[in-house]
């Protein structure tokens, strides 16, 4: 926070890495916040990455329409836009979701966002910060419980394992663990039912 009450951002996570991390963003943020104002087209672009990573764009399209108006992104530039950019578009794809409150609308509203996350996730477009990642593949599970998709819940759960390890929580590991066995038991019991060579 400045003091003018400005807050920047939020780190990733709450390692003391994480907040090392971001300490060195609010830096840049502040460096390259004033060259770009000179007008220096390359601190432009890397503003905007820190911008970014800062919450300063709330909206997918906002954020897609300043990077139009940017000039000379280089490749890697461009890498840490996306990533960056996949997160604001996560975040409001998920929002009709997190804010409901009519429980009997939920299995429609996971039906249609979760379908979408799994489409992005199938499409190598996943999340960069933590928090993202993290709600990105939490309603991911939900959408291939509620669909019976093993191959996708098994994807959704490894990616939050191999991204948070130990930190990762454990009564929330347990329970996705106990929800993947059912799926399986379930699908052998349907395929004991089944008629021989069906």
């Amino acid at each position: 926070m400045d003091a003018a009450g400005k807050v920047f951002g939020s780190p990733d996570g709450r390692t003391v890495e994480n907040f090392r991390k971001h300490m060195t963003i609010v830096r840049e943020y502040l460096d390259f916040k004033a060259k770009a104002a000179k007008g220096d087209a390359g601190a432009k672009v890397e503003f905007f990455i820190r911008a970014l990573k800062m919450g300063d764009f709330k909206k997918f399209e906002e954020a897609k329409k300043h990077l139009a108006t940017l000039k000379g992104v280089s490749k890697e530039q461009k890498a840490a836009i996306d990533g960056q950019l996949v997160g604001l578009e996560v975040r409001d794809l998920v929002q009709p979701l997190l804010q409901n409150q009519d429980r009997s609308k939920t299995p429609e509203l996971l039906k249609s966002i979760g379908k979408k996350l799994l489409d992005m996730d199938k499409g190598g477009r996943v999340p960069a910060g933590d928090a993202d990642f993290g709600t990105f593949y939490s309603i991911i599970l939900d959408y291939a419980e509620q669909e019976k998709n093993i191959p996708a819940f098994e994807k959704g759960l490894q990616a939050l394992k191999d991204r948070f390890g130990d930190n990762l929580n454990q009564r929330f590991l347990s329970a996705k663990e106990e929800a993947l066995e059912k799926l399986k038991a379930e699908k052998e019991e349907g395929n004991k039912d089944k008629p021989e060579g069906k």
